[in-house]
């Protein structure tokens, strides 16, 4: 990925569990993972860096990369970090 760049991420779940993606550092999405399993009632999917996908639903979040470096993503509903729902993007 080239810095400057942005990129339309279109999510499917074809799960029977809410899903979300999630954009930030690995504190950051560790801490909302936090904050997920204290208050799993809250709304998600409302921040610019974040999209809730309920089960059988789509979505879409757009995100402008303008900083060279790895940029972590996670499904930052409770476990699914642990069940391996993360990732990187590296920009150069």
């Amino acid at each position: 990925m080239q810095r400057g760049q942005t990129v339309r991420f279109i999510l499917v779940n074809q799960g029977k569990m809410r899903h979300e993606m999630t954009i930030g550092t690995m504190a950051e999405l560790q801490e909302h993972e936090k904050m997920m399993a204290a208050m799993p009632d809250m709304a998600n999917g409302v921040e610019p860096n974040m999209v809730a996908v309920p089960p059988g639903g789509k979505g879409e979040l757009v995100w402008h990369f303008g900083q060279a470096g790895a940029v972590d993503f996670a499904c930052t509903m409770p476990g699914h970090m642990r069940a391996g729902m993360l990732g990187k993007v590296l920009v150069r």
